[in-house]
């Protein structure tokens, strides 16, 4: 390794103006880095911490711009020498981890703090000129990977603005002020983008902008349609939807990168050449940047003529699009993955060479253009200025046709990488007049909802448009996570020059779009990403939504956008795979929104996404929107759910009844589910909604729909949240009980087929009375105190007769209560004291876990397989003064086998289950497993941080949670999946899937059997069937089958051979009808079918299952 020369002095020339700024500068350098020492140089370090750096911020604003100036040229300095030192590095390695490199740390500490001094003085307003902005921009558009730490990108852009506001830019500003925009759209930093969008704005097209008329008439947005050739470039034009009438082609593979050809491509023969230059790379340093002149086959690949040029990168184009498309890279396949990484590169350096497109060529390559990343903007600079020039020629000759101007909208969508505020740049003036559309862009395109915003206002008169636009403008500086009282002045004032009833309309037209996601279809932004493709938001399109959702309480008659806006909310926590949620500032931005409208319905609504939304930043929002309606209602906190839940039109407990016309739609709540039906004058049941009521009561139609699907949403809502109620201990009286439980016309159908105590005395509410498990009358009074029954500590006797009374009246529990399974302390918990291994040594699904934890309201993260540590885990119980912790790991070692393709283990072994006072310190676990540790130091005061004795946990707390565990594993297990029965991955699970598909019944499975011992023998079947210990036996005409009441999993006798039998989610079979005592159970329905199915195997058509049962 040849190390670089490194002086620790910036050079001054002699005559330099800022010569005694730059002493100052090294000065303060040299002071803070022996203040920080020799290893610590890359520490931050405030300038007011040392005389030399206050003596920097002391000047007055004009020498505080010629300390800047001077800082700006060391900064540029040390860029080089580090620059330098990174090159010196023999392998990517250390070029990637330069700051182990000789050299690296004299450079890079003066680099850091020359930069700390920019950083302090760019907060000021300082009398910057023309030309210091030139040379700050310029420094920064030069920079490899800009970001904050990069530089105050912040603060430049804010000096910009500031400049421009008294000063026309010069042609110089203006032209580095855009390349600065260019290099922040390039970025990954995560304002990059917001900041980018503000340059632009700076940077404007005068030649068309807010209330330019279009030259001639605009023909209609362009749809998806055969464009350039046929066989190139197939794989984009289907993810687009461009093919029609697709044929099935032969094609063949070419190695090493696995690209799926034609072989009628006509570009086999650059393909060829292509797959000798990658052949040639793969297995060598620096395959993913090759230098093509070295290579035996490079020479030949760069002196094609033009013609074969463009063939050329039309099939590197074709190989990179592949890269991208294909859902997930193998890394122990190195030859298909670095190739695959190589072929990102060669269009980029292909792009140097002289090239030329046929109209075909060029359509085609305009294309690809639009789908690659913008991060890749320097090959899309170089190659559609080109292509666009080529296309404007054949413009010129003849018309486009409709799948050309379609591949002209996508290039154009991609080339707005911000909302440009109905400020164009001349690249979308030049695509929109070939497009002739006339299309207008306010905000960025390729979402439903913004699509929507540009369409409204591109057809508003001038004025009109200007006062949208400031409104939206507005709504993009929204990037706090509240708004300020300042900002909602401003929104307020813009709203009242729009007026509020027209910006209320315009919301209601856009906001339900949010949902409908992209218009254009992503892929992703390297080989191997699955994310790039995913529904996400743009997130400046992202912030303007949060900035119009913080307007809605300024509105008049907000109270009718309250479902929007919860729609809106869902959308946004919706967990896009790979991603996360699809836009959290936007769900919480739609939470606080309806925090601000403080209505019953409002209240309602939060009351729904509170047990809908699992996301646990979104849970705090809630909780936060809870408390704040709370006081603007001016009710107590534990009240303000039970209060605001809506009754959504019903006149009585469960039924709504309304006639429109000639006609009758009942609206009935059925179990944990309603339904819409339909009447004609003479009573008849109708089978749809009558033609008349669509086309005469249009919006009473509406408005019934809308409610039968919020009734859908907010039943589960309302089910769940009162399942919850268990731990809570909370008590009403029972006036208030009455009111809010009993008679709420949506609450009472799930509560009146509850059990509640009325001072104490067990109860069941019939015709509004309480009854005892007899039916006699349960005298009480006014004051009488109301609580939710709960089968621990009752006797056998009493949960018996509840049961029986319960099937006696055919009453369908929403939840498990009479037959909810009690949890006992096992003698071997006794025995390990503090913890228990009941649920130890499992193997469940990671995701399907995860959901369930999110649903049962335990505090979980996703496990990955990085070098990371995890707490297990938690369920919160504040009011008993403990958590509970359930311990897991993640299970494997292959990427890809093991893990999905962002890293997350797809399993997870199982271990103890603990409980902790409030207060305890955390436990961890490194993510790849192995012993659970402490943060603590010790016991703490009180042994606060020592496990809770299980014997001393109260009886219903230790239940209920040992209930959630039981679910988690009872759900989530491998030993579920009937596909498993190989044992999963290598067969390793195989022993696990064997011993719990057929192993002893949990406590859930107990109650399982019990609730089949009572239904069996009311089936047609039932002289068919018996049961054993841990199996429900059926006898059909053809073998003897055993069902486990645990798993669902089959054996046939006589050889107990597993029988494959995987549940249809969609069918519907006879025991729809059948009386079941709660819902919830999906295993004990599927129990029930197979026996019904089997008892008559001589019927069974399907032939997966036949052949099995022939099989002996």
């Amino acid at each position: 390794m040849v190390e670089p020369k490194v002086t620790k002095v910036f050079p001054v020339n002699s005559g330099e103006p800022l010569a005694p700024e730059h002493g100052a500068i090294s000065t303060w350098i040299d002071d803070a880095l022996q203040h920080l020492g020799e290893h610590s140089y890359y520490k931050d370090l405030d300038l007011k911490e040392l005389p030399s750096g206050a003596a920097l911020l002391a000047g007055d604003p004009e020498q505080s711009r010629r300390y800047l100036m001077a800082a700006v040229a060391q900064v540029i300095h040390w860029d080089r020498l580090a620059a330098e030192v990174r090159a010196s590095g023999e392998t990517e390695m250390q070029r990637i981890n330069a700051h182990m490199l000789p050299g690296w740390g004299d450079v890079w500490g003066r680099r850091r703090k020359a930069e700390a001094v920019i950083s302090a003085l760019m907060r000021r307003n300082l009398p910057l000129t023309s030309g210091d902005l030139i040379a700050i921009t310029d420094w920064c558009s030069a920079g490899q990977n800009l970001s904050s730490y990069f530089g105050p990108l912040g603060a430049i852009t804010k000096a910009l603005q500031r400049f421009a506001e008294t000063n026309a830019l010069d042609p110089e500003l203006h032209a580095a002020a855009t390349r600065f925009g260019i290099a922040l759209r390039s970025s990954h930093d995560k304002n990059a983008n917001r900041l980018g969008t503000a340059i632009e704005q700076l940077c404007p097209n005068t030649s068309q902008s807010v209330g330019t008329e279009p030259s001639s008439p605009a023909l209609a947005s362009p749809q998806p349609a055969p464009a350039g050739a046929s066989l190139v470039m197939i794989q984009l034009k289907d993810h687009f939807d461009m093919i029609t009438g697709k044929d099935e082609r032969e094609t063949f593979v070419l190695e090493p990168d696995i690209f799926p050809i034609q072989t009628q491509s006509p570009l086999l023969i650059e393909h060829d050449l292509l797959s000798t230059v990658l052949g040639e790379v793969v297995g060598k340093p620096g395959y993913h940047q090759p230098e093509l002149e070295k290579l035996k086959s490079g020479p030949l690949l760069l002196t094609l003529p033009p013609a074969e040029m463009g063939r050329a990168i039309l099939a590197a184009a074709e190989r990179h699009v592949n890269a991208l498309i294909s859902s997930s890279v193998d890394y122990t396949q190195h030859a298909v993955w670095q190739s695959r990484y190589t072929v990102t590169s060669l269009c980029t350096l292909l792009a140097n060479c002289n090239f030329e497109f046929d109209r075909d060529g060029a359509f085609d390559l305009l294309l690809y253009l639009s789908a690659i990343p913008v991060h890749q903007r320097d090959v899309i600079v170089k190659l559609g200025s080109s292509v666009l020039r080529t296309i404007r020629l054949e413009a010129a000759k003849s018309p486009l046709s409709e799948g050309e101007r379609y591949v002209l909208s996508l290039y154009r969508a991609a080339r707005i990488s911000g909302p440009p505020l109905g400020v164009p740049s001349e690249e979308v003036i030049l695509l929109t007049s070939l497009i002739q559309d006339g299309a207008m862009f306010v905000l960025t395109p390729g979402e439903a909802w913004s699509d929507a915003v540009n369409s409204q206002i591109s057809n508003l008169p001038a004025e009109r448009q200007k006062r949208w636009i400031e409104l939206l403008r507005h709504a993009l500086s929204a990037t706090a996570a509240r708004p300020s009282a300042k900002w909602i002045k401003s929104a307020d004032a813009l709203i009242q020059a729009l007026g509020g009833k027209e910006v209320r309309e315009a919301f209601a037209a856009w906001l339900p779009l949010v949902a409908n996601g992209q218009t254009i279809r992503k892929i992703g932004s390297y080989a191997g990403d699955t994310r790039g493709g995913s529904d996400t938001m743009h997130v400046e399109n992202a912030n303007c939504l949060r900035g119009l959702l913080w307007c809605i309480p300024l509105l008049p008659q907000r109270d009718e956008l309250v479902r929007t806006v919860t729609n809106v909310a869902l959308s946004a926590y919706r967990k896009v795979p790979g991603v996360g949620p699809r836009a959290v500032k936007v769900g919480n931005a739609a939470v606080y929104a309806l925090s601000e409208l403080a209505s019953k319905d409002a209240v309602g609504q939060l009351a729904m996404l509170k047990v809908r939304v699992k996301f646990g930043t979104a849970q705090k929002e809630i909780e936060k929107a809870f408390d704040a309606a709370a006081a603007s209602l001016s009710l107590p906190r534990d009240q303000i759910e039970e209060l605001g839940v809506p009754s959504y039109g019903l006149e009585e407990v469960g039924h709504l009844s309304e006639t429109l016309g000639n006609y009758r739609a009942e609206l009935q709540v059925t179990g944990s589910d309603a339904r819409l039906s339909w009447f004609d004058a003479t009573g008849k049941a109708l089978k749809a909604v009558p033609a008349k009521v669509k086309s005469e009561c249009k919006d009473e139609l509406k408005e019934l729909q809308q409610s039968l699907k919020d009734i859908q949403g907010m039943l589960p809502a309302q089910r769940d949240r009162i399942d919850g109620l268990f731990l809570s201990q909370k008590s009403w009286l029972f006036t208030e009980w009455f009111e809010r439980y009993h008679n709420h016309p949506l609450v009472g159908t799930i509560t009146q087929r509850l059990l509640w105590c009325v001072d104490g005395a067990p109860a069941l509410f019939q015709s509004g009375v309480p009854t005892d498990e007899r039916g006699v009358t349960i005298e009480h009074g006014k004051t009488a105190e109301v609580t939710l029954w709960h089968p621990v500590g009752r006797t056998v006797e009493e949960v018996i007769s509840w049961r029986q009374r319960l099937e006696t009246l055919a009453i369908t529990q929403p939840f498990k209560q009479a037959h909810r399974e009690v949890y006992l302390l096992t003698d071997a918990e006794r025995n390990t004291r503090t913890y228990s291994n009941r649920y130890a040594a499992h193997v469940i699904r990671q995701h399907q876990f995860n959901a369930l934890c999110a649903a049962r309201g335990w505090k979980n993260r996703l496990r990955l397989m990085v070098d990371d540590s995890y707490l297990p885990p938690t369920k919160e119980l504040p009011q008993w003064g403990l958590r509970a912790e359930y311990w897991v790991e993640g299970i494997g070692e292959g990427h890809g086998t093991d893990t999905n393709d962002s890293g997350v283990y797809l399993r997870l072994a199982t271990d103890q289950v603990r409980f902790y006072r409030v207060g305890a310190a955390d436990n961890y676990v490194h993510a790849s497993g192995g012993q659970y540790q402490s943060h603590a130091q010790g016991p703490g005061a009180e042994n606060i941080n020592e496990p809770v004795p299980l014997e001393q946990v109260p009886a219903l707390v230790f239940s209920e949670i040992m209930r959630d565990v039981d679910l988690f594993v009872g759900v989530s297990s491998v030993g579920n999946d009937p596909n498993w029965q190989d044992g999963g991955p290598e067969g390793r699970y195989r022993e696990y899937w064997q011993s719990y598909a057929f192993g002893e019944l949990s406590g859930t499975a107990s109650t399982r059997k019990q609730v089949l011992e009572r239904l069996i023998p009311r089936l047609k079947i039932a002289a068919r069937c018996s049961f054993n210990d841990r199996f429900l036996v059926v006898r059909g005409d053809l073998r003897t089958y055993k069902i486990h009441l645990g798993s669902g999993n089959i054996l046939m006798e006589p050889n107990d051979q597993y029988l494959c039998i995987v549940p249809d989610a969609k069918s519907r079979s006879s025991e729809d009808a059948l009386y079941l005592p709660f819902e919830g159970d999906a295993t004990l329905s599927i129990i029930i079918s197979k026996a019904l199915l089997l008892a008559a195997d001589s019927k069974i058509k399907d032939q997966t299952i036949v052949q099995q049962i022939k099989i002996k």
